[in-house]
């Protein structure tokens, strides 16, 4: 009887923790999926309405397609002088409207410093807080000449928040900054994470 009670202890215990494991696996799929059609399903459902009103036909998916072709199509033609032309107007204009020009500049500069061509988020760094007590943070360096702000030998840090798209802004002493190798992508995937990420090499990226 013993036996029998230790035998179905031992039996159940591995089946729990089977299931932890199970649960380890599939549950960052699970949620990227489900954040990935979330954003599918909203896109789709925000312009559905207008192309059942024009083309009367209602196909799942067919306004995230039209959106992706309609984005790429506009970087295609954004290239051309016309275009560039153009946007140079628009965005003239809006420099004109005080709290638009606010608007449009912060989220410009966000964007640009994440998918253009100068982005601003790419060397990692790991910057030290407390002498003392040897405490540091990880962030990135986002801007280099501070002689506008009068910052002397400084640089801009930003230092993102764990689960978060905020963070802080500080100027650190070049001296209190210490260049990581890792690409970029790691560095954030791991203060996103809280730490939990394990972090890549630059070399065995390559």
């Amino acid at each position: 009887m013993q036996q029998k009670k230790k035998f179905i202890k031992r039996v159940t215990r591995r089946i729990f923790e089977y299931f932890l494991q199970g649960l380890l696996y599939l549950t960052p799929i699970g949620i990227t999926l489900w954040i990935f059609f979330s954003v599918l399903r909203y896109i789709d459902n925000s312009i559905q309405p207008a192309i059942e009103q024009v083309f009367h036909i209602s196909i799942p998916g067919l306004g995230f397609v039209l959106i992706f072709m309609l984005i790429t199509l506009t970087g295609i033609v954004g290239q051309s002088f016309f275009a560039s032309q153009l946007r140079l107007f628009i965005q003239h204009m809006i420099q004109k409207a005080p709290v638009l020009k606010t608007i449009y500049s912060s989220v410009k500069d966000f964007v640009s410093a994440f998918l253009g061509k100068e982005r601003k988020f790419t060397k990692a760094v790991r910057v030290k807080i407390n002498a003392g007590l040897n405490i540091e943070k990880i962030g990135f360096v986002t801007q280099h000449d501070l002689s506008i702000l009068k910052a002397g030998d400084k640089v801009a840090v930003y230092f993102p928040y764990p689960y978060s798209m905020m963070g802080d802004l500080l100027l650190v002493p070049k001296e209190l900054i210490t260049e990581l190798d890792i690409p970029p992508a790691e560095a954030m995937k791991f203060i996103i994470s809280g730490g939990v990420s394990s972090l890549t090499p630059e070399e065995e990226k390559n």
